[in-house]
């Protein structure tokens, strides 16, 4: 017995230190490798509530990174699942939908989120994506406009924000928003 508990004593300094390599490699959320720790990670049982959602968003970051849209958004809705309150991974699988062209859902998670933190500015910034994509421009501005009002310095929302005026044809708009945040593709870096 006293084997046993030597034994057991010398592996779980082991397993803690692999588990914390594991973590530090799945949120890095670059690549197969990080993909397998987030796996490892998740399978050990031991993470919970958000500390699981934060492994599930990193894993969908990843495959999101790759290309994999269908396995991100599994691996986002699987961090909402755990953590049903978590705006990141409703925002990330909005990014997501986006990019997939499905807007409604991309709004629907993006309206989630605010509701679960009106301040959340990354949600009012996919919300005016989706609207913009669907050429939707006024409800656009309007959730650029309020991304704005919580961060004046958000150069994604002035980015989208120009854009929509760059398609509503309004360019003296669109210029003012991409020279004050110097995100005009032309502005020096």
């Amino acid at each position: 017995m006293r084997l046993a508990s030597r034994v057991l004593a010398l592996l779980l300094p082991i397993s803690s230190a692999a588990l914390a390599d594991d973590q530090e490699q799945c949120f890095k959320a670059e690549g197969q490798d990080s993909i397998i720790a987030c796996m490892r990670l998740i399978d050990s049982g031991k993470l919970q509530g958000r500390e699981l959602a934060v492994a599930h968003l990193s894993s969908g970051l990843a495959w999101s990174k790759l290309g994999d849209l269908g396995r991100a958004i599994r691996k986002y809705s699987e961090a909402i699942q755990v953590d049903p309150s978590y705006v990141i991974a409703l925002n990330n699988r909005c990014a997501v939908y986006n990019r997939q062209r499905e807007f409604d859902r991309a709004i629907q998670d993006c309206e989630r989120a605010i509701s679960l933190d009106p301040s959340y500015v990354n949600a009012y910034v996919g919300r005016g994506d989706a609207h913009r994509l669907k050429r939707d421009y006024d409800r656009a501005v309007l959730d650029y406009d309020q991304a704005l009002g919580l961060n004046p310095k958000s150069i994604t929302a002035l980015t989208g924000r120009a854009q929509t005026y760059a398609a509503k044809r309004s360019y003296d708009n669109a210029l003012k928003d991409y020279n004050s945040g110097n995100c005009s593709p032309l502005a020096p870096r």
